[in-house]
């Protein structure tokens, strides 16, 4: 609010706001609002002689005009204003409608717009109202000044009571309804007065020794009357003790028979989960004996196949050499053979002599060079043989070593399991325990399964059982030993 005193500076904030209005142009108007204008004057005025204040407010409103989107053609933000303004629109023509006494609205829609808010005193309030109605002659604007015609018609229905609220007149309102009140007040007290007396003097025809009346209409016996109804009060109070008393009783056997309830289901969801984790335990053992079956079985035949392919490489190593002694004792055959020729030529005659030393020297050559090939070739066969052999110990080697780690990890495994199964057991007794104790304490219970000690026979014989694959470890021991060996 901006306080002004002459009209020059009323002037200037209404230009101020003018500026701050905002137009666009549309298909229809070139000018055209697309914002509401509202501006509030507030008088103030103060009678000298009588210091009366006397204060008013003018509201001149600039409402923008309602368009038929299809002939404004706008769209994008120019379409959203147009929206927000026929909704602000309707919002004003429904609270003038609900203004009408004959509309039968019981509820003035005021707080359903930000314009119907703000115009409140002037739509509906302590206030003189104007409104103005703009129209357009041509025959293509007929639809939009029907409209605007039947809406400045519709706010002519309204009826409301002006009433003069000067600051003065609510003071000397005030100070009448305090004298008024005063005077109440003092009536009320008298008549308070005489009906105590009538109702104690009533009471005293009747034969009960009442005293008097207090403000908070309390009667006041005799003595007599007090000691009845202190016995009577002490009366009530025992009852109330004891029913206090029965309904703690109550409340401690609805809790006692609560928690036996919660315990036994306890107790029950604890076998229930014993079972579940036994059969679990079960379950594993018997994966873990399948698997090591299943390797026990693999490392046999695994070693079977690598002694039958062991024994084949050596049939082929010695059918070699058996092949290598064969061919030099062809070849030293031949030699000879060579050599009784070579000296049957040499009788023939001495001119070839010569010819005989050359072709010795050659056969020699021959001879030495084939011995030299074959040593090479044997010693090459025995140092492939001697690797052969080298390879099939590391292999035998590696799978002992796996063989070892596999019976290490199974016989951890069956510790833990041996372990769990302890602890499963040292539990379910434990629970067998606390639920004879809870029995003995409350009542006769149900037979308990877990009570029987031949229903965990099976938990027993799991602990006191050794593990399945001891004995197949200890019947491959030497076997491997012997592999190992050969």
């Amino acid at each position: 609010m901006v306080t002004v005193t002459s009209r020059e500076e009323a002037d200037a904030i209404v230009q101020c706001g003018l500026k701050l209005r905002s137009t666009h142009e549309t298909k229809m108007n070139a000018v055209s609002s697309r914002s509401h204008t509202v501006f509030t004057i507030h008088v103030f005025q103060q009678v000298r002689d009588t210091e009366e204040v006397i204060y008013g407010m003018l509201n001149m409103v600039d409402l923008a005009g309602s368009e038929r989107l299809k002939k404004s053609e706008s769209d994008g933000q120019r379409l959203k204003e147009a929206l927000h303004i026929n909704s602000s629109l309707s919002a004003v023509g429904k609270v003038v409608m609900s203004l009408d006494p004959e509309s039968g609205y019981n509820y003035i829609p005021y707080r359903d717009s930000k314009l119907t808010r703000l115009l409140q005193n002037s739509i509906g309030g302590n206030c003189f109202t104007t409104l103005i109605a703009t129209i357009h002659p041509m025959k293509e604007h007929y639809e939009e000044c029907l409209g605007t015609l039947q809406f400045a018609n519709r706010c002519r229905s309204p009826r409301v009571n002006h009433i003069n609220g000067t600051i003065a007149d609510k003071d000397r309102r005030i100070r009448k309804l305090q004298e008024e009140l005063s005077i109440l007040r003092r009536q009320l007290e008298g008549l308070r007065t005489e009906y105590n007396n009538r109702f104690v003097t009533t009471l005293n025809e009747l034969g009960f020794q009442a005293e008097e009346i207090s403000e908070n209409g309390e009667i006041k016996f005799a003595v007599r009357l007090l000691d009845v109804y202190a016995h009577y009060s002490r009366f009530v109070f025992t009852a109330e003790e004891a029913r206090n008393d029965r309904n703690r009783l109550r409340q401690k056997y609805a809790n006692a028979k609560s928690n036996f309830t919660v315990v036994v289901t306890e107790a029950k969801q604890d076998k229930e989960n014993a079972r579940r984790v036994i059969n679990e335990q079960k379950r594993r053992i018997a994966v873990l004996e399948s698997c090591l079956q299943q390797k026990s079985s693999e490392y046999e035949r695994a070693l079977a196949s690598e002694a039958a392919r062991h024994r084949t490489e050596m049939q082929e190593l010695l059918g070699r050499n058996s092949q290598s002694h064969n061919r030099m004792d062809m070849q030293t055959s031949y030699h000879q053979h060579s050599t009784l020729t070579i000296n049957a030529q040499m009788d023939a005659g001495e001119n070839s002599k010569d010819r005989e030393k050359q072709f010795e020297q050659r056969l020699n050559q021959r001879v030495a060079a084939l011995q030299k090939s074959k040593e090479s070739e044997i010693a090459l066969i025995r140092q492939q043989y001697e690797q052969t052999l080298k390879n099939k110990a590391e292999e035998l080697d590696v799978a002992n070593s796996k063989l070892r780690q596999l019976e290490e990890t199974t016989a951890k495994k069956m510790d833990n399991i041996r372990e769990d199964c302890l602890e499963l057991y040292t539990y379910v007794g434990r629970l067998v325990s606390a639920v004879n104790t809870t029995s003995q304490r409350y009542g006769k219970m149900p037979k308990n399964i877990l009570s029987d000690p031949t229903k965990l026979r099976h938990v027993k014989a799991i602990v006191r059982r050794p593990p399945p694959s001891s004995e197949r470890l200890q019947y491959l021991s030497p076997n491997r030993e012997s592999c190992v060996a050969r």
